[in-house]
């Protein structure tokens, strides 16, 4: 039997490399997870992912989108903390998470731009995409 190609659940993936690399910054007191939460907490960010294309075996694209709101009246602060999000993901292929190297280049972003949530009426966010490239195990 052939060996199954399985490539790593990429939400989770890119919120530990998130949570990692923004403690590695100093950043602390800031959740992170695919689904706004319900109340919305006073900063939050929402990392999920979006699937690309299988490129051979070992590798697939994916888009990891970063959206990071703050308070009211904080859009400094959300942009620089939607731009250091967006560079620790960028940083992923020459990182480990759990002994592993799961990105690799190529690995580029786009933004941060500020998106208003309709939902959300005049609190800040900024979003930035970056897309990756991903190992598979084979």
């Amino acid at each position: 039997m052939a060996g199954l190609v399985m490539f790593p659940d990429t939400d989770a993936l890119a919120r530990k490399y998130l949570l990692q690399g923004l403690a590695e910054q100093g950043v602390s007191g800031v959740a992170v997870g695919t689904k706004l939460p319900s109340p919305m907490q006073n900063r939050f960010i929402r990392c999920y992912t979006l699937p690309g294309r299988e490129m051979s075996r070992r590798t697939k694209t994916c888009q990891v989108l970063i959206q990071v709101y703050d308070t009211k009246g904080n859009d400094v602060r959300c942009q620089e903390l939607a731009r250091l999000a967006a560079a620790v993901m960028r940083a992923a292929p020459d990182t480990e998470v759990d002994g592993t190297q799961f990105f690799s280049e190529p690995c580029e972003v786009q933004g941060p731009i500020p998106y208003e949530d309709p939902e959300l009426p005049g609190v800040p966010r900024y979003q930035a995409t970056v897309f990756c490239t991903v190992q598979s195990t084979v």
